[in-house]
């Protein structure tokens, strides 16, 4: 069920479940009317019925009674006054949540043109409801802008949920609210939905856009002629590729070795052999020996000595020069790794 009330200036409503159950609330969400709450009236669920009930300062009216009741049982297509909180009056309509509440038609708009709207049958759009005016409104598209006039009506006219008093120009996307007929203004159309088929137009002012008609289309039961030529299919497989990355070398680290532990082995090799020289060289002279014979033996010994004293720093020194070159490459190719 859609229950709207309507107010002075502006429209609110809710809609109610198929199944009733639960509470419900016709909300002031700009808070126009109440200041103090969103929240204007309630509707509740008891015994398989929608009843609204008095509150503080909430004044309710059967239709077509002046006498004040406690609470109203909401039947569909009933109009109910009400009194608010702040001595406002307005009414409560309900009508049924249809499919074709939903379902809007479009209608297409000659350059410029006048559409009258009401009950009455000399209007281009009509509308069978007794809460309609015989010429409710009026309506000027002059081939770019739109603008609405309210012809006195009874129930008013509302945009976007807002009561339009004299005349109001409109905009593509408007939505044009009469007692439950909706009008939606587009370029150049309108669409209207058409609640309980209450509402009946004159073909030849409107004029019903229709879609174009689909035609199924049904292949022949033979080609004789080649339609495309088909290239050939080349299937190719895919070459997985593999990348080896080696990691970056390690730096250059410098040889901690001490320089006593490099030269002991060679020293104390090189110190033997130069003693066992000289041990020879004495043993000669002592035995009356010429040291020419044993000459070739000390040069030996000495020979020994330099070449296991020196070559451990020569070797030291090329391996130092040798790293920082290395060092030098490895920066140049990773960083500062």
């Amino acid at each position: 069920m859609l229950v709207t009330l309507i107010c002075e200036n502006r429209l609110y409503g809710v809609l109610l479940p198929e199944k009733v159950r639960g509470q419900y609330w016709l909300e002031d969400k700009e808070k126009e009317i109440q200041s103090s709450g969103r929240r204007l009236l309630g509707i509740e669920a008891e015994n398989g019925i929608w009843k609204i009930t008095a509150g503080k300062k909430i004044k309710l009216y059967n239709p077509g009674d002046t006498d004040q009741v406690s609470c109203l049982v909401l039947e569909i297509g009933k109009m109910y006054m009400v009194q608010l909180a702040d001595g406002r009056q307005g009414y409560i309509f309900t009508e049924p949540y249809t499919r074709d509440r939903c379902t809007f038609r479009k209608y297409w708009m000659r350059k410029s043109m006048t559409v009258n709207i009401g009950s009455g049958e000399n209007n281009q759009i009509m509308i069978a409801s007794p809460y309609v005016s015989s010429i409710h409104a009026q309506l000027v598209f002059s081939g770019t802008d739109w603008v609405i006039h309210d012809c006195h009506s009874t129930n008013g006219i509302y945009i976007d949920e807002k009561r339009v008093r004299q005349s109001a120009r409109l905009h593509p996307g408007n939505v044009l609210y009469i007692m439950g007929v909706k009008i939606v203004l587009g370029d150049r159309f309108l669409a209207i939905n058409n609640p309980d088929g209450i509402v009946s137009f004159q073909s030849e002012v409107l004029r019903e856009y229709r879609s174009a008609e689909v035609v199924e289309y049904e292949p022949p039961d033979e080609i004789t002629t080649p339609i495309y030529y088909r290239s050939p299919g080349f299937r190719r497989e895919i070459t997985a590729l593999e990348l080896k990355i080696d990691p970056p070398t390690m730096p250059q680290r410098p040889d901690e070795t001490p320089l006593a532990l490099s030269l002991a082995p060679s020293l104390v090799m090189g110190v033997a052999s130069f003693s066992s020289g000289l041990i020879t060289v004495s043993t000669t002279l002592s035995s009356g020996g010429s040291i020419v014979k044993v000459l070739p033996t000390l040069l030996m010994s000495l020979s020994m000595l330099a070449g296991m004293v020196l070559f451990p720093f020569i070797i030291r020194r090329g391996d130092r020069k040798r790293k920082v070159i290395r060092e030098q490459e490895r920066r140049e190719k990773y960083g500062r790794l």
